[in-house]
């Protein structure tokens, strides 16, 4: 229990921070994640090689895999967009709806029976957010797409949950799934440089160290 308990506020020490990057780092949302899912297939890719651990799932899981992934990474991209549009501290509370998406979409999706006290619990989340959205007019934007951003995190659990079963190595597995997520976001970068020609795609030096940590840390 002392063990479960220490990787429980370890993991959520981490998420904060990945919050607190993600506001340090000077990029947008899509430069950003494409730079955090490119340190972390290359970082990943060589140690499962050396742990022999490296295989192609078949074509057709593959593409699922890879499906997920995306949603993944379009989570990561609404998520720093809405720290980029209001802050760390309301992006971090919208991620916290994600149980009331989790409840509603799970039964459809896993084929399972909902549990209206679920519904009902993660709901009062919702109206706990609502007066922030009421009174800080300011956060409005980064609130919205803080609600996108934790509805698909929901989509991307409950997804990832279909198929973990499936497959036995964990790492291996969100290794195909930012690999998934890094040719979706690499797809989508030539029309965000014509979208947003403004944007940088290159960090600072600075960015290069705050993105290391992020990757491969957080």
């Amino acid at each position: 229990m002392r063990t479960a308990l220490l990787k429980l506020h370890l993991a959520i020490l981490l998420a904060g921070f990945t919050g607190i990057f993600g506001k340090w780092i000077s990029l947008t949302e899509v430069p950003l994640v494409w730079w955090r899912l490119l340190i972390v297939v290359a970082v990943l890719y060589p140690l499962l090689r050396l742990r022999g651990a490296y295989r192609r799932p078949p074509f057709r899981q593959l593409m699922t895999v890879y499906g997920i992934g995306g949603l993944q990474a379009l989570h990561w991209v609404l998520f720093y967009g809405s720290i980029k549009a209001s802050t760390v501290s309301v992006a971090l509370v919208c991620l916290s709806v994600m149980g009331f998406f989790t409840a509603l979409l799970s039964p459809p999706i896993l084929g399972t029976k909902g549990s209206p006290r679920e519904v009902i619990h993660s709901g009062i989340t919702i109206a706990g957010v609502g007066p922030i959205f009421h009174f800080d007019t300011h956060s409005r934007l980064g609130i919205a797409i803080g609600f996108v951003s934790s509805m698909v995190a929901a989509l991307f659990v409950i997804c990832n949950k279909k198929i973990v079963d499936k497959v036995d190595d964990p790492a291996l597995l969100f290794h195909h799934e930012v690999c998934g997520g890094f040719i979706l976001v690499t797809l989508f970068l030539p029309l965000f440089a014509r979208l947003a020609p403004a944007a940088r795609l290159l960090p600072t030096a600075a960015d290069v160290l705050h993105l290391a940590i992020l990757a491969v840390v957080c």
